[in-house]
């Protein structure tokens, strides 16, 4: 009774185990970091989509490798990319600016593992930037807003630089065991804030 016993608790346990290596090996195909057609980025993995307006750059594959200390030969390997940079923390998928007043949209993802919410990740860094020496972060409670049709917790901070008051918002949304997160960071104000936002669809 004992061995039929165990041997069923090891069957269970052998189940388990295969179910979460193909759950894994199924992440990893859908995981995407979307791509671009002229300044259209689409990302369905995101749910997102961004038309980059007139006159803005948009920083390669390269330069995103290079930010995340990735070499650029595993960007040109699609497969072996997703598979990868699903496993990382911290994945940038969009980031462009306007190098005319320095505006800049990021998308990024961090994968969580306790699976936390949007709010308790904005209120995580609420207290991280407050606690910062070297940056008088202006932090304002958090609120939440409706980007594309959903619903992210908004984080807004403002701080002074080389003579500019500068907005950043961190814009937070739970994507299964990621956080999403737009950025967005404008010498405009709120009215440049939500002139970037609309690009988001």
């Amino acid at each position: 009774m004992k061995k039929s016993f165990f041997a069923f608790v090891f069957f269970l346990f052998a189940v388990a185990f295969v179910a979460a290596e193909d759950a894994q090996e199924s992440a990893a195909k859908e995981f995407s970091t979307g791509e671009w057609n002229e300044n259209v980025y689409t990302n369905d993995f995101l749910g997102i989509k961004y038309t980059m307006p007139e006159g803005w750059t948009k920083y390669n594959d390269e330069q995103i490798a290079e930010m995340m200390n990735l070499g650029k030969e595993l960007l040109n390997d699609n497969q072996k990319k997703f598979a990868e940079l699903s496993k990382l923390t911290t994945v940038y998928h969009l980031l462009a600016n306007n190098p005319m007043n320095g505006d800049t949209v990021c998308v990024i993802t961090e994968k969580t593992f306790l699976g936390i919410s949007a709010e308790t990740y904005s209120k995580t860094l609420k207290t991280q930037l407050e606690a910062l020496d070297a940056i008088d972060y202006q932090v304002s409670d958090i609120t939440t807003r409706e980007i594309a049709g959903r619903e992210f917790s908004e984080l807004k901070t403002t701080v002074q630089a080389i003579g500019f008051d500068i907005t950043q918002i961190y814009y937070s949304y739970r994507l299964g065991k990621y956080i999403l997160s737009i950025i967005v960071t404008s010498r405009g104000g709120d009215e440049g804030i939500d002139s970037m936002l609309k690009d988001f669809e």
